[in-house]
C-alpha cells in the first residue's frame, strides 16, 4: 500500500495587536519611538552638518588670515589685522564646537527620556 502523504500541521496565526481588542500597545503608551528615532537622527545629522561647515570655514578664515600677514609687508596695522582675524576665525571654531556638544547632550537627555 502506497505511503499516505500528511498535512503539515496548521501553524498558529499570528497574535492579534493589543489595540484591535481595546487594549494600547507598547508603542501608543511610550509614544512612538520609530519616529522619535529618527527625529533625533535627523537632529544628529543636522549638528554634524553644522559643525563640519564650521570647521571648515574656520580653515578657510585661518588660510585667509596666514595670507594676509605673509602679504602685510611688514606693515604692523595689516599684522596686527591678520592676527586679529586668525584669533576671531579659532574663537567661533571653538563656539561652534561648543555647540556641538551642549546640543549633543540635549538630544542624549531627550534620546533617554523616550527610551
Amino acid at each position: 500500500m502506497p505511503a499516505r502523504r500528511t498535512r503539515a500541521p496548521p501553524t498558529t496565526p499570528p497574535p492579534r495587536s493589543g489595540r484591535a481588542r481595546g487594549r494600547p500597545t507598547a508603542d501608543a503608551e511610550r509614544g512612538t519611538p520609530h519616529v522619535d528615532n529618527a527625529i533625533n537622527q535627523l537632529f544628529g545629522n543636522l549638528l554634524q552638518t553644522g559643525a563640519t561647515v564650521g570647521a571648515v570655514v574656520c580653515a578657510f578664515w585661518v588660510m585667509w588670515s596666514g595670507f594676509q600677514y605673509m602679504s602685510a609687508g611688514g606693515n604692523p596695522r595689516q599684522m596686527e589685522g591678520a592676527k586679529q582675524g586668525f584669533f576671531n576665525a579659532l574663537a567661533g571654531l571653538a563656539l561652534v564646537l561648543g555647540a556641538r556638544v551642549v546640543a549633543g547632550m540635549i538630544v542624549s537627555a531627550m534620546a533617554g527620556v523616550g527610551g
